[in-house]
């Protein structure tokens, strides 16, 4: 691109010419790429149908929300896992399902799933679907143990890279699809498009604050559809419109009402990751799935200092090193 057109897009855009050249090298070579680059917009969002499997996913899902199925969410600990299922767990309390949810101890369950966690979840829950987020992509054996010796019927729903075998499910991965899809999502990003697919775009509005701190959170590329719901998310957050724990927490740990994408990745979301790295993550949930003051009061308090214990035995570690 010669100098003469980086000039003119610098003026079209109100941006500095150096900005204009890095985002060129960047590959938002054209006036349209650098539009939606710094104007994301919901419309511009990929159709989310032609991912692979996703109506496949939609399709169940409504067969169990029609036939007062009882499902259970499993989700990662981590912020990208909590936000991911809380929004699936709202979007299905919302239209009447009997939902539960279910995050591992990090300590006494490990990572994604297990057949010992299954067989514990069989006796507690008497589900008849699992729907994971954020995990379970290369669960091959505990899927197929989950639909033949406990009955479940499995959901994947998982954005992590997928082995040579994939589960014997349903499953929503966008990293499945090809190059005319946005492959990287995060988890609550693809549970944010299939409550898009159940509900539509209003009901997908109503978790883009959660959505964009899960985003923010994971350290996807902050690109296409990432963009579009981290911006969308922070509008919705800086409005003051967003859930009642996220306000909550953010009058907690930050002292300006103005919330950029620097404050989720290192003040909101160290304080979400922190009960799942510290122990049992599962009383995070309550944070976006409850409307009681109390409870929410109680949870932003236990959050901040078990973020501050986080942050000490990291310290006490380092000094142990050196």
């Amino acid at each position: 691109m010669d100098q003469e057109e980086l000039k003119r897009l610098a003026v079209e855009f109100s941006i500095d010419k150096k900005l204009v050249e890095i985002l060129v090298e960047r590959g938002f070579d054209t006036q349209k790429k650098l539009s939606d680059f710094l104007y994301p917009s919901l419309d511009n969002l990929t159709d989310a149908h032609k991912y692979v499997g996703y109506d496949d996913v939609l399709e169940r899902i409504r067969f169990a929300i029609a036939n007062n199925e009882k499902i259970l969410i499993y989700g990662d600990y981590d912020c990208d896992g909590v936000c991911g299922v809380s929004i699936l767990h709202n979007y299905l309390k919302s239209v009447g399902v009997d939902v539960n949810c279910f995050l591992p101890n990090r300590h006494t369950d490990g990572y994604g799933l297990s057949i010992e966690t299954l067989e514990k979840l069989a006796e507690e829950y008497l589900s008849d679907l699992i729907i994971t987020v954020d995990c379970g992509i290369t669960a091959v054996e505990e899927v197929e143990y989950a639909r033949e010796a406990l009955g479940f019927d499995v959901i994947i729903t998982d954005h992590h890279e997928p082995g040579e075998v994939l589960p014997d499910c349903l499953i929503f991965n966008p990293k499945l699809s090809g190059e005319d899809c946005f492959r990287e999502l995060c988890g609550a990003g693809g549970a944010l498009r299939i409550v898009e697919g159940l509900g539509g775009d209003e009901e997908r509005n109503k978790y883009l604050d959660i959505a964009s701190i899960a985003t923010i959170a994971d350290i996807v590329p902050l690109v296409g559809d990432n963009r579009i719901i981290a911006k969308s998310g922070l509008k919705v957050i800086n409005s003051f419109n967003c859930a009642k724990g996220i306000k909550k927490l953010v009058k907690k740990c930050m002292q300006s009402d103005v919330v950029s994408s620097y404050d989720i990745s290192y003040k909101i979301s160290p304080r979400i990751n922190s009960l799942g790295r510290m122990g049992d993550a599962n009383a995070v949930l309550d944070l976006f799935c409850t409307q009681d003051n109390f409870l929410l009061d109680s949870i932003v308090n236990e959050l901040d200092e078990s973020n501050a214990k986080r942050m000490q035995l990291t310290q006490d570690l380092t000094e142990h090193c050196f």
